[in-house]
């Protein structure tokens, strides 16, 4: 079976209805991951620099920040509002994900976290939108 972000908005969804830290914590793993699925298409098709081997997060969040390409300005800057949230994102899953010990993660942070990775998928779809009035 194949694990596309629909179901990892689901997962996401479904392990926030915990009030476990761990299940808190796979739920803000999860929405940055579906995120990550919903934006990776797009990147593909405007990113044609070399092959990526490792530090695709980081790239993407780069790319996406700076990004000033065709389509219009207004693309552009929809794909830099997509960069800036999903590099919050990646704090959020960091924090998730490997602060372990030392720090408490909450319902709000793992709530944020997939309202995040919800408008990225939003921003996305508007991006889509934009670049074809654009080339119309």
């Amino acid at each position: 079976m194949a694990i596309g972000p629909n179901e990892l908005f689901k997962l996401a969804e479904e392990l926030l209805e915990s009030p476990d830290e761990v299940k808190l914590r796979a739920s803000a793993s999860r929405s940055f991951y579906a995120a990550f699925f919903v934006i990776k298409p797009l990147f593909d098709e405007l990113y044609d620099g070399p092959e990526l081997k490792a530090g695709t997060h980081e790239i993407i969040i780069d790319f996406f920040g700076l990004y000033q390409g065709d389509f219009g300005a207004e693309f552009s800057r929809k794909i830099n509002q997509i960069g800036t949230a999903f590099a919050g994102l990646r704090i959020l899953r960091t924090t998730a994900d490997y602060d372990t010990v030392t720090k408490k993660f909450t319902r709000i942070q793992a709530e944020m976290a997939l309202k995040a990775a919800q408008k990225i998928e939003l921003c996305v779809n508007e991006a889509y939108d934009l670049r074809s009035k654009a080339s119309e």
